[in-house]
């Protein structure tokens, strides 16, 4: 019984780990209020497109770092070195020093709240393809706020 309890506990830490591994385990050191409610508004509260990644609207003037109103803060993302993530770093303008992290496999970053208190990202998996056999939905997550510290 004990070799069979051990097989089942390395089994299921593999399976998280792999999962966690893929990015599909959302890791964050920033603390984040939930925001469901915003999800069909970010047009409109966004003026119209997402900073990351990139719309139609907005490919020719993607940048690196996206500033916050005020200028304090800035975003940047970018690729995670231990999991197939991407990784959204804050930092504080005047001194480059790193405030906080999220990540996920896929992040939309909406746009900095006006007030500068944080920034409006939601974690999606995109769809694969469009065959007719093998397409599956992309889904996004709810729209959270990134608080800065």
């Amino acid at each position: 019984m004990k070799k069979f309890l051990i097989v089942i506990l390395f089994v299921a830490g593999g399976v998280v780990g792999l999962i966690y591994y893929l990015g599909y385990i959302p890791v964050s050191s920033l603390r984040s209020v939930t925001m469901p409610e915003l999800r069909y508004q970010m047009k409109e509260i966004c003026g119209g497109s997402q900073l990351y990644p990139p719309t139609v609207e907005n490919w020719r003037d993607q940048s690196s770092q996206f500033f916050s109103p005020n200028g304090q803060y800035y975003a940047d993302i970018t690729d995670s070195r231990f999991r197939r993530a991407e990784v959204v770093k804050l930092y504080r303008a005047d001194t480059d020093k790193l405030l906080g992290t999220h990540s996920y496999f896929k992040v939309r970053i909406y746009c900095w709240a006006p007030d500068s208190s944080g920034i409006y990202v939601a974690d999606y998996v995109p769809g694969s393809g469009t065959d007719f056999l093998l397409s599956t939905p992309g889904r996004t997550g709810p729209v959270k706020k990134l608080l800065v510290p």
